[in-house]
């Protein structure tokens, strides 16, 4: 009996910390919260940051961007904590 609650207390405990671990990327930070951490950190002096696409993969925001006027655009990567990573820059 004790090894039977025993089990049944392990396997409860174990489903708590795996499902508290994997949260989705929606549940911490929206969209549109990622699209401003992005335009905020390409915005300069020239021109104004656009998004063209942002999709969710592998758990993160995939936001590409594009400035016009300066002739930049790239791909960055917003993490469930607001961490932008470039993943790509191009400057023509």
């Amino acid at each position: 009996m004790k090894k039977r609650l025993l089990l049944i207390f392990t396997i409860t405990t174990m489903t708590v910390i795996l499902l508290a671990g994997c949260t989705q990327i929606e549940d911490e930070i929206s969209k549109e919260e990622a699209q401003e951490l992005v335009i905020e950190k390409h915005s300069g002096n020239i021109g104004n940051v656009e998004i063209r696409y942002i999709e969710i993969k592998n758990n993160k925001y995939i936001v590409e961007w594009e400035n016009e006027e300066n002739l930049e655009r790239g791909i960055d990567e917003v993490d469930k904590k607001g961490n932008v990573k470039m993943i790509e820059t191009e400057i023509e």
